[in-house]
């Protein structure tokens, strides 16, 4: 998830065995999940952390990585082994209890951080502000860091409960 809306919606098969292996976009996610989950105050400040660092060096065109895994009762024993384990503190702040189900976690993490608001950014700005119109500015994907990271909080503020 990126937080834009235009162009952000990719077309989902009707096999179950295919549907398992498109990445989803914003919209795409928005129409399929459920996106309740416990400690959305910490979810919130951590991401807000991470999106303040890159903006602060000018990153922008990250995406909000989203991993739904749902377990059965039995096979849920991979959580506790796991938080036993070293790695725990490292990794906890990315695992989610989801609202919907005992047994049902999100995995959510920052990833593709490492795009620079230059020049050739700018240009592609004022393409696709062009190519869509003059649309408002916060909806395009490529915009500057201050407004990319406004958008993107606003997004996780406004679809995760």
């Amino acid at each position: 998830m990126k937080g834009s809306t235009i162009g952000r919606r990719v077309e989902i098969p009707e096999e179950i065995g295919q549907r398992k292996k498109i990445t989803r976009k914003d919209l795409n996610f928005l129409d399929d999940e459920n996106l309740k989950i416990e400690n959305l105050d910490t979810f919130l400040s951590v991401s807000y952390k991470d999106v303040k660092f890159l903006e602060d060096f000018g990153f922008m065109d990250y995406s909000l990585y989203v991993v739904k895994l749902e377990f059965g009762e039995k096979s849920i024993s991979w959580l506790e082994n796991f938080k036993n384990s070293l790695d725990y503190a490292n990794y906890s702040k990315y695992i989610y209890k989801s609202t919907e189900s005992e047994y049902s976690y999100f995995i959510l993490c920052i990833i593709d951080y490492f795009q620079v608001y230059g020049t050739l950014k700018q240009v592609e700005t004022k393409y696709k502000l062009i190519w869509n119109y003059y649309t408002d500015i916060p909806e395009i994907s490529c915009v500057p860091p201050e407004i990319y990271s406004f958008r993107f909080m606003r997004f996780l503020k406004n679809n995760f409960k």
